[in-house]
C-alpha cells in the first residue's frame, strides 16, 4: 500500500514539475486582440461603422458595413495586421411608416408598417443600435447628400427606409437588425 501511494505521489510531483517547465500552449489566445472603446470612436468619427468584432486565435475578425479603402486603412491603422475585415452589405428590406418604437438599454426596437409595393412585408420590427446609420437627405449645392444622426431622430409618424445586415427572423412582423435607416419624410 506504502508503495502505491508513494508511486502515486512521485508520479504527480513529476508531472506537476513538468507542467512548470513545459512551454506554455496555445500562447495567442492568452491575450487576443480586441478593439477598444477609444478605436471604436475614432473609427465611427471617420464614418466606419464596425458592426461587431470578435477575436479568434491571434486574429481581431470586424464585420465592417459598406467599407471604403480609406476606412479599411484607417482600422489597419489603429488595430495591426491581424485583423480580418468582413464586409457587411446593407440590403433593402422595407419602407414604412414607424408606428411604434420601444427603448431598451442597447438598442431601440421600431415597428414599421404599411410596407409600400417595393417592401417584401406589410410590417416588420427593425433593431437599430449604436453601429446604424441613421441619415435624412439633405440638399447641398443642388446636390442631394445625406446627413447622419443619431437614434433619438427617429420618431413616429416617420416614412423611412431600412437597410438590414444580417439574417432575417421568420416571424409575423419578420425581424431584423438595421444597417441603414433612411428617413423619407
Amino acid at each position: 500500500m506504502r508503495i502505491w501511494l508513494a508511486l502515486i505521489l512521485g508520479t504527480t510531483l513529476i508531472l506537476a514539475a513538468c507542467g512548470q517547465n513545459a512551454p506554455a500552449r496555445n500562447n495567442k489566445n492568452i491575450n487576443p486582440p480586441e478593439l477598444t472603446q477609444q478605436q471604436l470612436n475614432e473609427l465611427r468619427e471617420q464614418g466606419v461603422h464596425v458592426m461587431t468584432a470578435w477575436p479568434e486565435g491571434d486574429t481581431l475578425y470586424l464585420n465592417v458595413l459598406e467599407p471604403s479603402q480609406r476606412a479599411v486603412a484607417k482600422i489597419y491603422e489603429l488595430t495591426g495586421e491581424n485583423v480580418v475585415i468582413i464586409k457587411e452589405e446593407a440590403r433593402f428590406f422595407i419602407r414604412g411608416e414607424i408606428t411604434e418604437i420601444n427603448d431598451s438599454e442597447d438598442r431601440r426596437t421600431l415597428l414599421i408598417e404599411n410596407g409600400d409595393v417595393d417592401s417584401e412585408y406589410d410590417k416588420a420590427y427593425i433593431s437599430v443600435n449604436e453601429y446604424t446609420k441613421i441619415l435624412v437627405p439633405r440638399e447641398r449645392h443642388s446636390q442631394e447628400v445625406a446627413e447622419a444622426l443619431c437614434q433619438q431622430a427617429l420618431e413616429t409618424g416617420q416614412l423611412v427606409e431600412i437597410a438590414i445586415v444580417g439574417p432575417v427572423a421568420e416571424s409575423y412582423p419578420p425581424q431584423a437588425g438595421a444597417g441603414i435607416v433612411k428617413i423619407i419624410d
